[in-house]
């Protein structure tokens, strides 16, 4: 049965489909979603359970985040997806608008089920009395991925117009940018702690704009990302070893970070996972080439979103279930019985995901705009940007308000909603059409 379904898969794959670029979005996956499981440390205090990091409380695991830290790649992979998508798109004599629409409301759709659940859960829990530090915690740890999709639908929609730059200026746009994230890091560092949080776009554009580079010149060669993985960790020691920059790619260290918002390490590390995927291509390809292999990369793939949005849901669920048995921390805190407990850990969240990815999963594949209902270019511009503010707010403090109306974060909540509406994400359309843009 499981060779009748890899040869089923096998058959249904374009050959025009670049495997790779598939297998790098699922590997990276992946290791978001085993990074986050293992982060959280719950320790007894006083009657209930304090929540660490475990970088925090085991200095030598942030050496970690260098492997686990993969936002690079996603940024890097969607660069070259979304020059793929708009060309083929262009080709056919789509607006740029019109396919920026497409491209937000096939990102965004699966974020809906998720808001819904957790603004109806802090509803119940603030009704029913629930200390609101719970609440903030929870729904804070359940969206605090979604930053990713707050900075990528404003990468997306820019791709026609970063696509037309790359065509005039080439690699000199993503080392401009990269500039701005040096000047932004010394002025941080000089008192200015505000400009930094500009970098968010900086950096981001800049590794997104690499994929369009890869679309359009080719990955490197091997011998080339030989050098890029080298330059890229060489200038991660020096910025670590000379500047004073923290090793921990991942969390907050002593007040300084490289990732929430990022700092120059993160292009370094972006050069440095470049050059690795360059170097990896071939094998990697000749595996993917085996049906069993690409199968079960491509059903992984198949519901990307439904994971990456979900995961920190699983993660909570399985938190409180345990909590509510007794049954929290599985072991002492950082003790050898906690390592050996982690297996059990992982087991519990993947089950819980796997429960919520068959439920939330249809989701992932929006229906498409009819023409009539195409936003015009200023709303899908100023619609990603409302996103990326007000769905980074959600990130960062979760969707309660001991304030707010019903103990909602009503603002932010009020601004995404108006943003998706402008976007065209809220919009009705026919029912069975694929979204634009799918790869």
């Amino acid at each position: 049965m499981r060779d009748r379904l890899a040869d089923r898969v096998e058959a249904a794959t374009s050959p025009h489909r670049d495997r790779y670029v598939d297998f790098l979005r699922v590997s990276a996956l992946a290791a978001v979603v085993v990074g986050h499981w293992l982060i959280p440390v719950f320790e007894p205090v006083d009657g209930t359970y304090a929540v660490r990091f475990i970088m925090t409380e085991e200095p030598w695991t942030q050496w970690a985040t260098w492997l686990f830290q993969v936002m690079p790649v996603f940024f890097i992979v969607g660069g070259y997806a979304g020059a793929v998508a708009w060309i083929r798109a262009r080709e056919r004599g789509e607006r740029p608008e019109a396919w920026a629409s497409a491209r937000a409301r096939r990102l965004l759709r699966p974020l809906l089920p998720l808001l819904v659940l957790w603004v109806g859960l802090v509803v119940l829990g603030d009704a029913l009395g629930v200390e609101g530090r719970y609440l903030t915690l929870a729904s804070q740890s359940a969206l605090v991925a979604s930053w990713f999709i707050a900075v990528y639908v404003v990468v997306t929609v820019a791709v026609p117009v970063t696509l037309r730059l790359d065509a005039r200026v080439g690699l000199w746009l993503p080392v401009a940018l990269v500039a701005l994230v040096a000047v932004a890091d010394a002025l941080a560092a000089a008192g200015l702690d505000e400009a930094q949080w500009t970098s968010f776009l900086w950096v981001w554009f800049a590794v997104h704009q690499l994929g369009i580079v890869w679309h359009r010149r080719g990955l490197p060669t091997p011998a080339q990302g030989a050098l890029l993985l080298l330059a890229g960790l060489a200038a991660l020691g020096a910025l670590v070893g000379l500047a004073g920059y923290p090793v921990d790619m991942v969390a907050e260290v002593d007040g300084a970070t490289n990732a929430t918002p990022p700092s120059l390490a993160m292009p370094a590390l972006a050069t440095a996972q470049l050059g690795l995927i360059a170097l990896l291509r071939a094998p990697l390809e000749r595996a993917l080439s085996r049906p069993g292999i690409w199968a079960l990369v491509a059903l992984a793939g198949s519901r990307i979103m439904t994971v990456f949005l979900w995961h920190m849901t699983a993660l909570v669920a399985v938190a409180v279930g345990l909590d509510a048995a007794g049954a929290l921390p599985l072991a002492a805190a950082l003790g050898w019985g906690w390592w050996v407990s982690r297996p059990v850990w992982l087991a519990l969240c993947a089950a819980a995901l796997a429960v919520l990815v068959v439920v939330a999963g249809r989701a992932e594949r929006p229906p498409r705009l009819t023409p009539a209902r195409v936003p015009r270019p200023v709303a899908v511009a100023v619609g990603a940007l409302g996103v990326a503010v007000a769905l980074g707010t959600l990130a960062a403090g979760g969707v309660h308000d001991p304030d707010g109306p019903l103990g909602l974060a009503a603002w932010p909540l009020a601004g995404l909603v108006a943003a998706l509406a402008l976007l065209g994400v809220l919009s009705p359309a026919r029912r069975g059409e694929g979204g634009v843009g799918a790869r």
